[in-house]
């Protein structure tokens, strides 16, 4: 069997001041500059921090990876994760899982 840990939300230091907060008024939220996510696989790590704009697109996903020792800086917390993983880089994304159609 095999076991996942997933984490994501928008980075805190990362709130942006933009106009585009369309959320302060009406639920006192301000509109993220970004959100990271990492996925945990075993003895495998990877995760993303993924611009909120409309340039990113599915087909850039690569461009967003970082190791989650530099997630861990852009967050300003540490990630319950092994040492040895927090370093990893990976330069492509996981392939996707056979019979994954993405919905």
């Amino acid at each position: 069997m095999m076991c996942a840990y997933i984490a994501n939300r928008p980075a805190q230091n990362h709130i942006s001041t933009r106009t585009d907060d369309y959320f302060i008024g009406s639920h006192g939220v301000a509109t993220p500059d970004s959100f990271w996510k990492v996925i945990i696989k075993s003895d495998n790590a990877i995760d993303w921090v993924i611009p909120n704009t409309p340039n990113a697109k599915r087909g850039m996903l690569d461009t967003y990876l970082l190791p989650i020792s530099e997630v861990e800086s852009l967050i300003g917390e540490p990630l319950d994760i092994p040492p040895e993983l927090a370093n990893q880089h990976h330069k492509h994304s996981w392939a996707l899982p056979k019979g994954c159609d993405k919905s």
